[in-house]
């Protein structure tokens, strides 16, 4: 999934997001939640969208910039990245300008193959 967001990002003229363990740790917290709630959203079990990074600390900075993307049942990573691709929200996520940052987390779930993309950048 990550090599994927570098390969299009390149292409576009963006550049490369790098890996942050903050953002790691975040998406493996949202994907904990969405199977515990049983729902694939970014407010699963109605917490705010920006929890997860904030209980790993990102947000403790001053500013920044957050998003996310969610993938599922989609069969490899790059099905699930091709189908972000296909949809203007994800795919303005992927080439955001302001992002820097990028964190990865994939699981088995009920709707199968389930993806979660923090993204962020602070300053």
């Amino acid at each position: 999934m990550v090599c994927y967001h570098q390969q299009v990002r390149r292409k576009a003229g963006q550049p490369a997001l790098r890996r942050s363990s903050l953002l790691e740790r975040a998406a493996a917290l949202k994907i904990r939640r969405i199977i515990q709630c049983r729902r694939v959203t970014h407010e699963p079990c109605g917490e705010a969208f920006d929890r997860p990074f904030a209980l790993v600390g990102y947000l403790r900075w001053g500013s920044f910039v957050i998003g996310e993307n969610l993938a599922w049942g989609w069969g490899s990573p790059w099905e699930a990245f091709d189908a972000l691709m296909h949809s203007s929200s994800h795919r303005a996520n992927v080439l955001r300008r302001g992002f820097r940052e990028l964190g990865v987390a994939q699981t088995r779930s009920p709707w199968g193959p389930l993806w979660v993309v923090e993204y962020g950048h602070r300053w």
